[in-house]
């Protein structure tokens, strides 16, 4: 030994805490030129002195060579270099040093990233920092200490957002983070605004896409911190990274990384698979619990029908639990979506594009084949409905409000209430006799807030949402007869309410039933609308009108789906349909006479219920 007290592998064999540190630095660059030294414990004590909790400056000071803060960080750079992390029992020792490791870790991102031009000094200091908090945190017995450490996830978010930060910056936080209030407030604080963080989380992981080839281990680290943050329903941050497109780029990747998983092996399956699980486990969560049309378009436009297809007959084993993830998806996600005209028109682009010879060799041949089969008429059912001349659908044209008449015309043919702008009239006359009804409805209409706030669905899927109701009601109206007759054999028809639930994924065109109009009770209007009892006083007049004159409407209750949301619309239309069926609608539909879980028969499985093309007899 040298009087320094340095041995060959360039460390001290003994503590030397009662040396002056002008003697302790010395031993501290010796790991640089080996990649892995034989350190010894005394060397470990030699480089904790340097990182004694206490010997962390108060203020951050320029950054001097040689100084003490220079040599802590050495120590820092030794202890992950030398591989003290790599053996349990000098790791179960390091972490007693942990809390001044940690402060001095703060210090130096202070000192040595913001101030510093240099990029290489910049990584150099990102690296280190995020290879000391990994080194540790894949222990299990050191992980809680790791984790519990107050101002961990401001650190690592603060590793992420520095522009010269590599994708390794990223690990520490995709790792640590959690999906609670106090980890994801944390980050937004750091970043200054949620759409902060979010635009660059997102400029990377579009960076990383648009590689080729697609680096996967990239993509799982970042898809890892958006799938933990929207995994937080009502967080500003997870709205701002939906808001930002991030549904289209993990659906992007994800369909990158199902062309390329089938000819990886070992390691690189391994990463493959990894990027694979996250993404699916991310489309699921945003797509189930907020906007889901406009997040179910964005998924399907970015590939997420050909990727269901390539994924098909490939997960298993490592894949085996990202299966009924994507069996979700297909069967109940997708399905409940179709109620949107929006949704329905991507899809149909989509599918057109799609290869037949591959769909037939790949996802006909898998356990997605019913599902699939399910979604193609569903798709075809809704496609139809859209296609329907105006004149069928009930559109481009409209009825004089007046209950004793019964003319129809063009918009431009009939006057609109001035007041309401809502309902038409065929004449003044008309207008008169009806207005001691309409009087209270009008001024509730003309008070219903109609700005301030964004619109639930666009005017093209509330029209769309309001074809699909009034069809499936004709669709249903031969089994509704047979219904009524078993459920109210004592009450007119005109009495009873048509509802259709398609929030039951065994039947996505609908499930239907029957309320009467005389106990019928609206349900509970959400605290979400923009003027609650507005809407509540508008439901009661609506119900009003319909008891004074039930053989003049049909009154259809609707229940469907959006994002996590149970949602029931409720839709008046004249004629009454038990009284006056509309002969044509019934006609072009005749194909398609779907079975519910109200008939006497219902069909067990999905395939069964949609390929049926007749009703049970004895019903």
């Amino acid at each position: 030994m040298s009087s320094s007290g340095v041995t060959e592998s360039g460390l001290a064999a003994e503590p030397v805490r009662d040396k002056r540190e002008k003697e302790i630095h010395v031993p501290t660059p010796a790991w640089r030129p080996k990649k892995r030294p034989d350190v010894s414990p005394g060397g470990l004590q030699t480089l904790l002195s340097h990182l004694d909790e206490k010997k962390v400056p108060k203020a951050v000071k320029p950054l001097v060579e040689s100084d003490p803060a220079w040599r802590s960080f050495d120590s820092v750079a030794g202890i992950f270099s030398s591989g003290f992390l790599l053996d349990p029992t000098t790791r179960t020792q390091f972490i007693s040093a942990w809390p001044g490791v940690f402060k001095w870790c703060c210090y130096f991102y202070a000192q040595r990233v913001p101030r510093e031009n240099n990029s290489a000094t910049v990584q150099n200091t990102i690296e280190t920092i995020c290879a000391i908090i990994i080194g540790l945190y894949i222990d299990t017995e050191v992980r809680a200490t790791v984790r519990a450490t107050t101002g961990i996830i401001e650190l690592c978010t603060h590793l992420c957002l520095h522009p010269a930060s590599p994708i390794g910056g990223f690990i520490p936080l995709s790792t640590l983070l959690s999906s609670t209030w106090e980890d994801i407030d944390a980050v937004c604080a750091v970043a200054g605004k949620p759409e902060t963080f979010a635009k660059m989380l997102l400029d990377r992981l579009r960076t990383t896409v648009n590689q080729s080839p697609l680096r996967v281990d990239y993509a799982f680290t970042l898809t890892r911190i958006l799938t933990t943050v929207i995994a937080l329903p009502g967080h500003s941050l997870a709205f701002a990274v939906l808001a930002d497109n991030a549904t289209w780029i993990v659906a992007r990747m994800l369909f990158l990384a199902s062309l390329s998983i089938g000819s990886s092996v070992g390691e690189q399956r391994e990463t493959y698979s990894k990027c694979i699980r996250i993404g699916i486990t991310f489309l699921r969560g945003a797509m189930v619990e907020y906007d889901s049309p406009r997040l179910v378009c964005q998924a399907i436009d970015a590939g997420l029908l050909r990727t269901i297809c390539a994924l098909s007959r490939i997960l298993d084993g490592d894949l085996e639990e990202s299966k009924p993830v994507l069996m979700h998806i297909l069967r109940e996600i997708l399905p409940q979506s179709m109620m949107y005209r929006s949704v329905i028109k991507v899809m149909q682009g989509e599918h057109k594009e799609m290869d037949g010879e591959v769909i037939d060799k790949e996802i006909m041949k898998s356990y997605l084949r019913e599902e699939w089969m399910a979604w193609v008429l569903l798709l075809h059912l809704r496609g139809t409905i859209a296609k329907f001349p105006k004149e069928v659908k009930g559109r481009g044209s409209v009825s004089c409000d007046c209950v004793t008449c019964t003319k129809r015309g063009k918009k431009t043919e009939l006057l609109r209430c001035a007041g309401c702008l809502y309902v038409y009239y065929c004449s003044k006359t008309c207008q008169k006799e009806a207005w001691p009804i309409h009087r209270k409805m009008c001024k509730l209409k003309q008070s219903s807030p109609t700005t301030g706030g964004s619109m639930m669905f666009s005017d093209q899927d509330a029209q769309f949402l309001r074809e699909v109701i009034g069809t499936d009601a004709q669709i249903h109206h031969s089994h509704l007869q047979k219904l009524a007759k078993r459920k109210f054999p004592n009450e007119p028809v005109e009495n009873l309410i048509i509802c259709i639930d398609y929030t039951n994924p065994i039947y996505p065109a609908g499930t239907c039933s029957l309320k009467n109009i005389k106990t019928y009770v609206f349900p509970p209007v959400s605290d979400r609308a923009m003027d609650p009892a507005n809407v509540q006083a508008q439901n009661d007049e609506m119900i009003k009108m319909v008891r004074r004159n039930p053989r003049e409407y049909t009154f259809i209750e609707a229940t469907f789906v959006y994002g996590q949301q149970r949602l029931t619309r409720n839709l008046m239309t004249r004629p009454n349909m038990w009284i006056s069926p509309a002969a044509k609608m019934a006609s072009a539909l005749d194909w398609q006479k779907n079975k519910c879980e109200n008939q006497d028969e219902p069909s067990v499985g999905l395939l069964e219920f949609l390929l049926a093309v007749t009703t049970s007899a004895d019903l």
